[in-house]
């Protein structure tokens, strides 16, 4: 017997983002008993959940910032192919270099080294 598979829902499409997610909301859960807590486990808590934010911003900005470099390279390909000649590699390198520097300047997660 042969049964078709059927597609796994798209369960990203549900499941809501971290940034949607506020220290309230996680507290205001009825198991979460917030008297039981030590302030500075809160403390240490929200401190965590807005570093976690600040990095999901970056990388954002950081993203961004790729996507225009990757639409320079392909319009600078689509050009040289619209006048039959080959890219000039100078361009390239330049953006090329932006784009590094790009990455360079992303803030590396604490006790992660860098494969740049």
């Amino acid at each position: 017997m042969s049964r078709k598979a059927t597609p796994a829902p798209d369960a990203t499409a549900a499941t809501p983002r971290i940034a949607d997610f506020k220290l309230e909301h996680v507290l205001a859960l009825p198991f979460v008993d917030v008297s039981a807590l030590a302030p500075s486990l809160v403390s240490a808590i929200s401190e965590a959940y807005h570093l976690a934010v600040a990095m999901i911003d970056e990388a954002r900005r950081a993203a961004g910032e790729l996507r225009v470099a990757l639409a320079k390279v392909v319009a600078l390909v689509a050009q040289a192919r619209l006048s039959d000649r080959q890219p000039d590699r100078r361009d390239i390198k330049a953006i090329a270099a932006e784009a590094v520097g790009i990455l360079s300047g992303l803030r590396p997660l604490p006790g992660v080294k860098p494969a740049l």
